[in-house]
């Protein structure tokens, strides 16, 4: 597993380099540390997958990546790249959210954390979104998950190894103008009117597809569609 984990590093490393821009081998092998063997290996399997193909890099052979690389990349960095951006930039960052348990009591099983990345120059965001606020909505996801599994009676294998990451990116600007134009309070009455079309606006990172998606339910106060 341990191996397993190390190459798919490797992978996302050179995946991540070659998005910056083509690279000839021993650009990449400063920028990523590999041994020769270990990029060499690395290089290939990527080949291998479609992800990189061969180029000329100052009159020089080098790799770049394909399209199917490309996407690969943003459905990998999507999300981390915003938090490194942020952790760059100074900023804040909170983790955490397992509940307690008691030594010697019956084990239970808590799969999430939460996580909270702000930039530095934004202030009172603890009095914007409390801890508290933050593990509430951590249970709220849990329990939509769980609740869904039990409802349509999915059967999961606790041997599957895999991470789920729900994330959420909030813009601060857009943020302050909501407050003072009161958008929130009209964003309700339009998701109240009966002949509104209840869809929101969903980007595949993958494909680059914008496309509308009809919600089941209201927005606020998630009343079922008949």
């Amino acid at each position: 597993m341990r191996w397993e984990q190390s190459k798919l590093h490797n992978h996302e490393a050179i995946l991540k380099a070659l998005r910056d821009g083509d690279k000839r081998f021993k650009d990449l092998k400063k920028l990523v540390n590999f041994s020769e063997p270990t990029l060499a290996s690395a290089l290939e399997q990527l080949r291998k997958e479609g992800l990189i193909q061969d180029t000329i890099v100052g009159r020089r052979a080098g790799y770049t990546l394909t399209k199917k690389g490309e996407k690969s990349y943003d459905r990998i960095f999507l999300l981390s790249d915003i938090l490194s951006e942020i952790k760059s930039r100074g900023g804040k960052y909170l983790s955490g959210g397992t509940p307690f348990q008691k030594v010697g009591t019956t084990p239970l099983f808590w799969p999430a954390s939460v996580h909270l990345a702000v930039d530095k120059n934004i202030d009172n965001i603890s009095q914007m979104i409390s801890k508290v606020d933050l593990f509430e909505l951590q249970h709220k996801v849990v329990s939509t998950f769980v609740n869904n599994i039990r409802k349509k009676n999915i059967e999961l294998d606790d041997k599957q190894q895999g991470n789920i990451v729900v994330g959420f990116e909030i813009e601060y600007p857009d943020l302050a103008r909501m407050v003072n134009s009161n958008s929130l309070e009209k964003w309700k009455k339009m998701w109240r009117k009966e002949k509104e079309i209840l869809t929101i606006w969903l980007q595949d990172s993958i494909s680059g597809e914008k496309k509308p998606y009809i919600l089941p339910f209201k927005i606020f106060g998630r009343e079922e569609r008949k």
